[in-house]
């Protein structure tokens, strides 16, 4: 059996012009790998800094909190102390 000539031949497409092609896939894969790379890091970023944020304003609140009540606790002893002068001004 005789094969003709050229019949397993590759695309007449030069060595050169296959690389570059090849070439400028990579490049393309990298920078859509690369582009999500830096997507990731920056959305990290916002995470970390809204988790600092949160943190802060969470110890503000909590302060807050702590101070609202001792003024409560204030007022209960007033409230406490005018409850008693008015038990004792109706037992008078």
């Amino acid at each position: 059996m005789t094969t003709r000539p050229g019949c397993f031949a590759l695309p007449s497409v030069s060595f050169n012009a296959t690389l570059r092609n090849v070439m400028t896939i990579t490049l393309a894969v990298i920078s859509i790998i690369f582009t999500i790379l830096l997507v990731g890091v920056g959305l990290a970023g916002l995470i970390l800094n809204g988790q600092r944020e949160f943190k802060r304003e969470f110890e503000a609140l909590r302060a807050e909190v702590v101070m609202l009540r001792e003024r409560m606790a204030h007022l209960e002893g007033l409230l406490e102390g005018l409850r008693e002068a008015i038990t004792n001004r109706r037992a008078a």
